[in-house]
């Protein structure tokens, strides 16, 4: 408290008397103060109210000043008290900037048939259904409400005669204007959401048609494979009745209010094929122009391989709490999964995008051609461009499920076998079926070595291949007394078994790799010419069968 002014002798004692007790006042009120933990509440502003008219009270001339002084803090504690806390008021403030969030996790799949009565009857008891929500969306496209295409489908007449009522001229007139009515408006609707529903559904081309019937609303829909034959929406795959549904909510939503929105979506697509999926993606990236979109997704299908950058992983701790991963993906598998597979999807993508390509057996063969093939350029031989690219299958019995995924991309590799048996065997399935009317993009070794059994291994030649063998496995092999027409891997598996030991697994990849790093740097005039001979030949007849020349 400021210091009062000095008081003469006589009034000493009755100033000290009133010091003491406005002393002792203050001390009260501040003791009485301290029991409130928020004063904004209404007792606390009770008290407030209180503290200033019992300080009005004690108004003295000798304390005039401090006394004011108290009077002015105690005023600006009941401004303040009238005011929002500050959390409030950035709470307020952080509430009035949010923007709309819309969440989205039924979608509710149409009818094929909408009865009328029930969906009118049903919007208005429960107009957040999530089929009422689909049904009403449809509705405002066609630019009627579901009692307006009741209203305009009503049988006047048939109700009048049935009551025995006069059917008049008027009666028919107006009966036919509001039907003819509303088949133009469902007709203009239908062509409308074809046109907009083909523009992001590629699995075909469908042909949609809103269709009245007394008080049923029906949904018929046509494709490209059958022109003219509607089928009622029910009878589409669960894929295609999804994505109708949600284009047609957000069609209708995001031209009402979905501005500057951020939409959640729990699990889209689940029933869409893989590729419908991935056109699904594109959808979204139309839809987050002007809204900010998340979904969550298990499938690598909706994983944009392309923006892997914009996943978010979300993991459940030990102790239960769900996190968000930003900056790194955790090492969690069943969490990466999705990942791994988008990532190699769209790396197979970007392999399928190259219209040249030479399908190999395995490994070993594509160290061998591309090793010969860098051989082949240095020595200014016939090589394959770097436009061909060589890509191997696993195995023979892979050679035609890689080759027809390529097919569906409408790109047709070149399938190099070798001359064994399980080499004819799938040359024959191939020009069976994938390869029916293109037999000449399957090319069997023996066409360039002139032998009936043969591999890729015999295009490198005895001498080089037993050497590297050798290495391999470890110990001296010869092949004198294997039969000299047999490939010359066979003719290892023969001394083998001859001499009692096991070939480990893998083996001839094991020797390719040796023999191409060998090759890599030998010296070009120390090579033998044959070898070379034979790997030109080999891609002279590769170059022709690709670019249709033989």
């Amino acid at each position: 408290m400021r210091r009062a002014a000095a008081p003469s002798p006589e009034q000493e004692e009755a100033t000290k008397v009133a010091r003491s007790a406005l002393l002792d006042w203050t001390d009260s009120a501040k003791a009485r103060i301290g029991k409130f933990t928020n004063l904004r509440a209404e007792a606390g502003t009770r008290l407030v109210a209180a503290l200033k008219s019992e300080l009005n009270a004690k108004t003295s001339p000798l304390f005039a000043e401090a006394i004011e002084n108290i009077a002015r803090a105690m005023d600006a504690t009941g401004t303040q008290l009238q005011q929002k806390p500050s959390r409030e008021v950035w709470d307020d403030a952080i509430s009035a900037n949010l923007p709309v969030f819309i969440y989205f996790e039924d979608y509710g799949i149409l009818d094929s048939a909408v009865y009328l009565p029930d969906y009118v009857a049903k919007n208005k008891a429960d107009p957040h259904d999530a089929r009422i929500r689909t049904i009403r969306a449809m509705f405002k496209h066609v630019n009627l409400t579901g009692e307006e295409i009741q209203e305009l489908g009503e049988d006047a007449t048939e109700r009048a005669r049935l009551t025995n009522q006069p059917v008049t001229p008027e009666m028919i007139a107006r009966e036919k204007r509001k039907k003819e009515a509303r088949a133009i408006t469902l007709n203009a609707a239908s062509l409308d959401i074809t046109e907009r529903f083909s523009a992001w559904w590629k699995q075909r081309r469908h042909q949609i048609r809103y269709h009245a019937d007394g008080p049923y609303f029906r949904i018929w829909v046509a494709d490209d494979k059958r022109p003219g034959v509607e089928i009622e929406l029910e009878s589409r795959s669960k894929g295609f009745q999804w994505f109708f549904s949600f284009y047609l909510v957000f069609l209708v939503e995001s031209e009402e209010g979905h501005k500057d929105a951020i939409l959640l979506l729990d699990e889209p697509g689940l029933d869409l094929h893989p590729t419908a999926q991935q056109e699904l993606i594109a959808f979204f990236e139309t839809l987050s122009g002007p809204n900010q979109l998340l979904y969550t997704t298990h499938s690598p299908f909706l994983i944009d391989g392309q923006h892997l950058h914009r996943v978010r992983c979300v993991v459940e701790g030990d102790d239960g709490i769900s996190r968000v991963s930003v900056g790194e993906w955790p090492k969690d598998r069943e969490t990466i999964f999705p990942l791994q597979a988008a990532a190699g999807y769209a790396m197979v993508v970007a392999l399928f995008r190259h219209k040249r390509n030479v399908l190999v057996e395995g490994l070993g063969d594509y160290l061998y051609l591309h090793a010969l093939n860098l051989l082949c350029r240095a020595a200014k031989r016939t090589a394959l461009p770097e436009d061909i690219y060589i890509t191997p299958c696993g195995g023979a019995k892979y050679v035609g499920h890689l080759a027809a995924l390529f097919l569906g991309q409408k790109v047709r590799p070149l399938i190099l076998l070798d001359a064994d048996d399980a080499g004819r065997a799938r040359r024959d399935a191939l020009l069976k079926n994938l390869y029916a009317s293109e037999h000449g993009m399957v090319v069997v070794l023996d066409e360039v070595l002139n032998r009936a059994e043969c591999e890729v291994e015999d295009l490198i030649g005895e001498e080089i291949f037993v050497a590297a063998a050798s290495t391999v496995l470890d110990r001296k092999l010869s092949l004198m007394g294997t039969d000299a027409s047999s490939s010359l891997p066979d003719r290892v598996k023969a001394v083998a078994v001859r001499e009692s030991f096991e070939l480990p697994e893998g083996w001839k990849a094991d020797v390719a790799r040796e023999i191409a790093t060998k090759l890599s740097i030998t010296p070009l005039d120390e090579l033998d010419k044959k070898l070379l001979d034979r790997a030109e030949a080999l891609f002279t007849l590769v170059l022709s069968k690709i670019d249709g020349k033989a």
